[in-house]
């Protein structure tokens, strides 16, 4: 019997196994198809690189519990990757720098609409209160905390 959910990371790929889990399945139909593959027998997906790691991020979101096995073996892994650069207040609110007030208001209450944590299931709720953070304080840094 297979305990769920779990994820496998193997030789430039990832295998997951969960409940159905509509978000998740449509988070890996996301990735083009040479990448991605499903198994209906063991209700196995597999996703190769380079798309494994961001669906295996998505994917502890999701299922915070989950069991992530490494059977790599003795290969090393890759150095961690570098430090994201800071995000600009209008690249965190998807505005241009030239966008009117109006336009900043606008994709503010859209994207508060969509990551509230009261609008997300349950193990989502940490990162949407993250993401909703980030949000505020750039909304605050173009409007003059108005």
């Amino acid at each position: 019997m297979k305990t769920y959910p779990t994820a496998t990371q193997g030789l430039g790929c990832t295998r997951f196994a969960f409940p159905f889990n509509g978000a998740m399945v449509e988070e890996i139909k996301a990735v083009p198809v040479a990448y991605r593959n499903y198994d209906p027998a063991t209700r196995i997906w597999t996703v190769s690189a380079p798309y494994a790691d961001r669906v295996l991020d998505r994917f502890l979101r999701r299922f915070p519990g989950a069991d992530v096995i490494d059977d790599r073996g003795a290969r090393s892994s890759a150095p961690p990757p570098p430090p994201k650069a800071p995000a600009t207040p209008h690249a965190t609110l998807y505005v241009l720098p030239s966008a009117p007030r109006e336009v900043i208001e606008a994709s503010y209450k859209a994207l508060v609409k969509k990551y509230h944590p009261d609008r997300l299931p349950e193990p989502e709720r940490a990162h949407g209160n993250a993401v909703l953070a980030r949000i505020n304080v750039a909304y605050a840094q173009l409007t003059g905390g108005r």
